[in-house]
């Protein structure tokens, strides 16, 4: 009986290279696209959070009819890149004076954190001009008050590693209060 031959279907060695060799400069290609992509999201995130707190403050203000304050961490004036907190702030000095510990913020003597921030991470820098160096406050009525005087109105600058003003945003918060983020900031930073 004769001997069919059988063919066997499948990829050759050759072609298994080709498709590999092919994959690799499409990775090659598209990885420095991927890591801007994960930097614009880190540099949103840290935006949104500092958003978020801002927003915090102003509304706790409102609701608790006290000064709540936006305090940097750390001791260098107009730099905010070690974190901050949120606490009321019964004596309207900008400075912290509760226990971190307390969880009962209905007291009306004692300030209680609301929210704490650390350091930003991966070399970002988050700056302000002279009106919000040390303190961001909101009065009962959500009113801003910065530690510097003057009008309540300035401007955070969050920039990444680069330091190069296309990869930054600024958050802007106006005499009313309000905050919004715009696009780049105009330095950096």
């Amino acid at each position: 009986m004769p001997q069919e031959h059988v063919r066997h279907q499948g990829f050759t060695l050759i072609e298994l290279m080709i498709v590999v060799i092919l994959i690799a400069i499409g990775a090659a290609l598209a990885a420095p696209s991927f890591s801007n992509i994960i930097r614009e999201s880190r540099l949103t995130t840290q935006a949104n959070n500092l958003l978020a707190a801002i927003q915090l403050a102003r509304s706790e203000a409102v609701r608790r009819g006290v000064q709540v304050t936006l305090r940097r961490n750390g001791n260098i004036n107009q730099n905010w890149s070690s974190g901050w907190q949120v606490f009321t702030d019964w004596d309207a000095d900008g400075q912290f004076d509760g226990n971190i510990n307390v969880t009962d913020c209905s007291a009306d003597s004692q300030d209680c954190l609301l929210r704490a921030a650390e350091q930003l991470s991966d070399g970002m820098s988050l700056r302000t001009g002279n009106t919000y160096a040390t303190w961001l406050a909101f009065a009962p009525t959500g009113l801003p008050v910065g530690s510097g005087g003057g009008l309540g109105n300035d401007t955070f600058r969050l920039c990444d590693a680069r330091s190069e003003t296309n990869f930054s945003r600024a958050l802007v918060i106006n005499n009313t209060g309000r905050p919004t983020i715009e696009g780049s900031a105009q330095q950096c930073p």
